[in-house]
C-alpha cells in the first residue's frame, strides 16, 4: 500500500527591518502543509535569535508551544492544507544586520518539501548630528558658553550630490536620521556669509568645528545603527564697536552742535546684519537734521538707527544736528541695541557731552550821588581793567569798553569772583546797597568781590561796580581890587578835591588875564605847571581833600573894570562839584577925565545851544552874543572868556565881523561895540562823555565904566543814557 507524504513549507517576515537600535521588532514565522498531502505529525521548527537582538516575548499558535531558551517551536499536528504561526518580539539591541531563521527541524512523516529554511533580517539605521556654534573666541573648540547657531542649513552629501536637507534648531542642533550604512559627507551653508571658524582643532572630534571655509567636510562612514554625533560647525561672530564724537563741546545756548556716530565691525570677523542702534538726544537739545550714512535710516522720533548689514571692517556713520535750548551738560549716547549674529565687541555704547559755556560781565560806572546803586545818569568808566578769579587765582583780564561795558565769555560752569583794578586809585562806592543784585556795586573797598556759582548756559549780567567820582571847586581873590593904574595886583586861584572823594587827575583851569591886564608873573603849586600865552594851569593831580594855589601877578594897564576869570576846564574822572568858575574883578580908581566926565557902557551876554540832550559821540552848537545897550558909549578892548568843559572837543567856530576867537585860550576878543551893537561867537562841538556840561561864557575886559550885570551866561548839555540792555546788544 502507498501513503501520501506530506509537504511542509516555512515562510518568515518581519515587521521593521530598518528598526533604530533599542526598539521592538516582530518576527512572524509560517508553516504550512500542503493540500493534497498526507497530516504530518510531530511537527517541529527551530528560531533561535541571533546575536544583538533580545526575546521579548512570543505567541505560538493554538497547540503549540514555542521555548525562547532553545528556539524550539513545538507544531504538533498540521493537517493537509493546514498552516500555523508563531511570533517572536525582539529588542534590536546593537547595530548592523541581524538574520533571524526559522527550520524545519523535524516530522514524523517523510516530507517532500523543499522549503524547509526562511530568514528575515533587520539592518537599524545611522544618524548624523550634531552642533553649529557661534566660536565666540575663533578657537575652533567648542567651550560650554557658545551660543547655537539656529535656523542653519545642513546638506547631507552622498558622491557629492545632496541627499538629505535640515536646519538646525534654536538650540543649533540637526540630525539626519534612518541613514543607511554608507560613505557621506556634509555641507553647512552659513547665514548671512558668515565665516567659518578654524577647522578641525584641538583632539576631540566631538568639540572642534568639521567644515572647511566653503562649509564642506571630509567624508566619513557611517555604519548600521550608528548615532554619529560628531559633526560640528564652528561659525565666527561680528565684532561690533561704536564711537561718538561733537563738533563743539561748549557751545552756547540757541546755537547748533553736531553729534557724529561711527560704528564699526571688525575685520577678521563675519559680516553683521540686522544692525541697530538707539540715540535719542536728552533734554535740553532740539533734533534739527540727520545725515545718513548710504543704506541706512534713522527715526528722530524713536532715536533708532538703522543700519542694516556691515562687512567685516566695514564702518557706517550717522551725524545729528541738534539745537543747544539750555545751559547744563547734556550727555548724549549711542547703544548698540541689535544684530542678527552675537557679538564679541566690548564697545557698545558711546557718549558725547556740550556743556554750554557761561557769561559774566556788566557795568562799571561813576556814582555820581555816592549811593551805591546805579541811575540811569551814572557816567560809564572806560577802560576799567577787571579779573575773573578763581580759587583766589586770576584766570582772565580784561577791560570795559566806552560805555563801561565788560564781559568773560565762555566759561565753564564753576564758583568765581572778581576784582575790578580801579583807575588812579579811585574809591570804590558802598557794597550791596538796594535790593536789586543788577543795580548795585559788588566789590569792596579793596575791589574784590564774594564768590558766586555760575551755571552752564547762564549769562549773569548782575556785576557791577561804582567809583565815586570826584568833586573840584575853585575860588579866587586879588590882592587889590581897586589898584592904581601902572600898578601890580596877585591873584591867587585855589582848587580844592572835596574830602571822601577819588583821587582828580589830569586837571586843568584855564585862566587867561583879560584886556587892561600885563602879565608878570606866576607862582604855580608844586607839581603844577602855568602857561601865560594859553592860560593853562595844568595842575594833574589832586587827592582827595587836597588843593592847590596858582599866583598870578599881572599889571593894570587901563582904566575901567578888569574881571579875571578861572574855569575848571578838565578832569579825567567825572565830577560832582558845582563851583566851577571863579572870578575876581580890579577897578582902578577913575581918574578926573581931560575934558568933561566919561560916558558909560551897558554890556550884557546870552547863550543857548542848539541841542541840551545830544547822543554821546553828536555836535552840538553853542551861540553867545554880547551887547552894548543904546544910547551908550561905543565900549573898547572888550574880552569874552569862553573855554569848553572836560568832556567836549572843539570842532570849529564862527566870529562877527571884526571879532576874533582862540580855542586854545578860549579867548573871544570883541574889541569895540558901539552904543545898540551886538557880536556873536558860534561854537561847535563833540560831545565825547556821558554826564552834564556847562559852558559858560564871562565878560572879562572893557575900558569904560559899565552899568550892565548881565556879564555870564551859561548853556548846559546832558547826554541820555544808553540802557545797559542796548550796550550788551539784548
Amino acid at each position: 500500500a502507498g501513503l501520501a507524504p506530506i509537504d511542509l513549507s516555512i515562510a518568515k517576515s518581519v515587521n521593521n527591518p530598518i528598526p533604530n537600535v533599542g526598539t521592538n521588532v516582530t518576527f512572524t514565522i509560517t508553516i504550512t502543509n500542503a493540500v493534497g498531502y498526507s497530516p504530518a505529525t510531530g511537527v517541529t521548527v527551530n528560531d533561535v535569535l541571533p546575536a544583538g537582538l533580545t526575546f521579548v516575548s512570543a505567541t505560538a499558535g493554538p497547540g503549540t508551544s514555542y521555548n525562547s531558551g532553545t528556539g524550539v517551536w513545538n507544531v504538533g499536528a498540521l493537517a493537509a492544507g493546514a498552516s500555523k504561526n508563531l511570533t517572536i518580539t525582539a529588542n534590536v539591541v546593537t547595530g548592523g544586520t541581524k538574520t533571524n531563521t526559522a527550520i524545519v527541524a523535524g516530522a514524523d512523516e517523510p516530507d517532500v518539501g523543499t522549503i524547509h529554511q526562511a530568514s528575515a533580517s533587520v539592518t537599524p539605521p545611522a544618524s548624523i548630528g550634531n552642533f553649529v556654534f557661534w566660536d565666540m573666541n575663533k578657537s575652533g573648540i567648542q567651550t560650554g558658553s557658545n551660543p547655537a547657531a539656529a535656523n542653519v542649513t545642513v546638506q547631507l552629501l552622498q558622491n557629492g550630490s545632496v541627499v538629505g536637507t535640515t536646519t538646525t534648531n534654536s538650540q543649533g542642533s540637526y540630525q539626519f536620521n534612518n541613514l543607511a550604512p554608507a560613505v557621506y559627507s556634509e555641507k553647512f551653508i552659513s547665514p548671512n556669509n558668515a565665516i567659518f571658524t578654524l577647522q578641525d582643532q584641538g583632539g576631540d572630534d566631538a568639540l572642534d568645528s568639521d567644515p572647511n571655509a566653503s562649509g564642506v567636510t571630509g567624508t566619513f562612514n557611517l555604519a548600521s545603527g550608528q548615532n554619529d554625533t560628531t559633526h560640528d560647525a564652528g561659525l565666527i561672530p561680528i565684532d561690533l564697536s561704536i564711537a561718538k564724537a561733537v563738533d563743539n563741546p561748549t557751545p552756547s545756548v540757541g546755537t547748533n552742535v553736531t553729534f557724529t556716530i561711527t560704528i564699526t565691525n571688525a575685520t577678521g570677523y563675519s559680516p553683521a546684519t540686522g544692525v541697530t542702534v538707539n540715540d535719542v538726544l536728552p533734554a535740553g537739545l532740539s533734533f534739527v537734521s540727520a545725515t545718513l550714512g548710504a543704506g541706512t535710516s534713522y527715526n528722530s522720533g524713536t532715536g533708532v538707527w538703522n543700519v542694516g548689514a556691515l562687512a567685516a571692517g566695514a564702518s557706517n556713520n550717522l551725524t545729528i544736528t541738534a539745537n543747544v535750548v539750555t545751559g547744563g551738560t547734556k550727555t548724549n549716547t549711542a547703544i548698540v541695541v541689535g544684530a542678527d549674529e552675537p557679538d564679541v565687541g566690548t564697545i557698545h555704547q558711546a557718549s558725547a557731552s556740550v556743556t554750554p559755556p557761561g557769561s559774566i560781565g556788566n557795568f562799571v560806572f561813576w556814582d555820581m550821588n555816592k549811593s551805591g546803586i546805579q541811575t540811569g545818569n551814572n557816567p560809564a568808566a572806560a577802560n576799567v581793567t577787571v579779573q575773573l578769579l578763581q580759587n583766589g587765582s586770576v584766570i582772565a583780564t580784561t577791560t570795559t569798553n566806552a560805555q563801561g561795558i565788560y564781559q568773560f565769555s565762555n566759561l565753564a560752569p564753576g564758583v568765581y569772583s572778581e576784582k575790578f583794578i580801579a583807575p588812579n586809585n579811585a574809591i570804590f562806592t558802598l557794597q550791596d546797597q538796594g535790593g536789586d543784585d543788577a543795580l548795585d556795586s559788588d566789590p569792596n573797598p579793596s575791589g574784590v568781590t564774594s564768590t558766586f556759582a555760575l551755571a552752564s548756559g547762564q549769562s549773569d549780567t548782575t556785576h557791577d561796580a561804582g567809583l565815586v567820582p570826584i568833586d573840584l571847586s575853585i575860588a579866587k581873590n586879588v590882592s587889590n581890587p581897586t589898584p592904581t593904574i601902572g600898578t601890580n595886583v596877585t591873584f591867587t586861584i585855589t582848587i580844592t578835591n572835596a574830602t571822601g572823594f577819588s583821587p582828580a587827575t589830569g586837571v586843568t583851569v584855564n585862566d587867561v588875564l583879560p584886556a587892561g591886564l600885563t602879565f608878570v608873573s606866576a607862582t604855580p603849586g608844586a607839581g603844577t605847571s602855568y602857561d601865560n600865552g594859553t592860560g593853562v594851569w595844568n595842575v594833574g593831580a589832586l587827592a582827595s581833600g587836597a588843593s592847590k594855589n596858582l599866583a598870578i601877578t599881572a599889571t593894570v594897564v587901563t582904566a575901567g573894570t578888569k574881571i579875571n576869570t578861572a574855569i575848571v576846564t578838565g578832569a579825567d574822572e567825572p565830577d560832582v562839584g558845582t563851583v566851577h568858575q571863579a572870578s575876581a574883578s580890579v577897578t582902578p580908581p577913575e581918574l578926573p577925565p581931560p575934558v568933561g566926565d566919561p560916558g558909560f557902557i551897558d554890556l550884557s551876554i546870552t547863550k543857548i545851544v542848539s541841542n541840551a540832550t545830544p547822543a554821546l559821540g553828536s555836535n552840538v552848537t553853542f551861540t553867545i552874543v554880547i551887547s552894548n545897550g543904546l544910547n551908550m558909549d561905543t565900549a573898547h578892548h572888550v574880552t569874552v572868556f569862553d573855554a569848553l568843559p572836560p568832556g567836549m572837543t572843539y570842532v570849529s567856530s564862527t566870529t562877527s565881523s571884526g571879532t576874533s576867537y582862540s580855542p586854545g585860550s578860549g579867548v573871544w576878543t570883541v574889541n569895540s561895540l558901539a552904543s545898540g551893537a551886538s557880536a556873536t561867537l558860534t561854537i561847535t562841538a563833540t560831545v565825547n562823555t556821558a554826564g552834564t556840561k556847562i559852558n559858560t561864557a564871562t565878560v572879562t575886559g572893557f575900558d569904560e565904566p559899565n552899568i550892565g550885570e548881565v556879564l555870564e551866561a551859561s548853556a548846559s548839555v546832558t547826554p541820555p543814557r544808553l540802557s545797559k540792555a542796548r550796550f550788551l546788544g539784548r
